[in-house]
């Protein structure tokens, strides 16, 4: 199977994920070290699915090679936004996750408050982690996955379409 097949199967999984661990195991649970976890879930999804985007148009030829990390991933997924149908907002929502897992790996002081995971950096700025905010990433993944899999679908169903009239002929 394609690269870029598996990474959207892998997108899926990880905002399945992500939605089971907010919405199923976090109010059984109530800690909110829960919510970095679903942060990174939501991360990874992301991640997975700009990769599928930009696999599928490497294999046309379109997409020099990228580095594989999380931020060169978006800035080289935002050259395509328009072809994909994902928004500046969508982008951004995706940026400010990797921002607050970025964060959350360099700061020296975490803690919980009022349902909240607060990252606090060392000039004392807060980042705080809500399940609203959490809940808005996970619908906005969920859209961004969904336009890259049906723009993906649309280009294999023209690609089918193109190859099977060449043979009639």
């Amino acid at each position: 199977m394609e690269k870029f097949r598996d990474n959207l199967k892998a997108a899926v999984r990880s905002v399945s994920v992500a939605d089971h661990m907010l919405t199923q195991t976090y109010p059984l649970i109530k800690d909110e070290k829960l919510l970095i976890g679903v942060t990174d879930k939501i991360r990874e999804s992301c991640m997975k699915a700009f990769q599928a985007a930009l696999d599928y148009e490497h294999i046309y030829n379109q997409v020099p090679p990228y580095h594989e990390s999380y931020g060169p991933i978006i800035e080289a997924f935002a050259k395509y936004c328009k072809k994909y149908k994902v928004d500046k907002d969508s982008l951004d929502s995706a940026r400010n996750v990797g921002l607050i897992i970025d964060e959350h790996k360099r700061c020296p002081v975490e803690f919980t408050r009022k349902g909240q995971f607060v990252i606090c950096s060392d000039d004392y700025d807060l980042k705080k982690v809500s399940v609203r905010d959490l809940s808005r990433f996970i619908s906005t993944t969920k859209e961004i996955i969904t336009k890259i899999q049906d723009r993906i679908d649309a280009s294999e169903r023209l690609f089918r379409r193109g190859t099977k009239q060449h043979t009639e002929c």
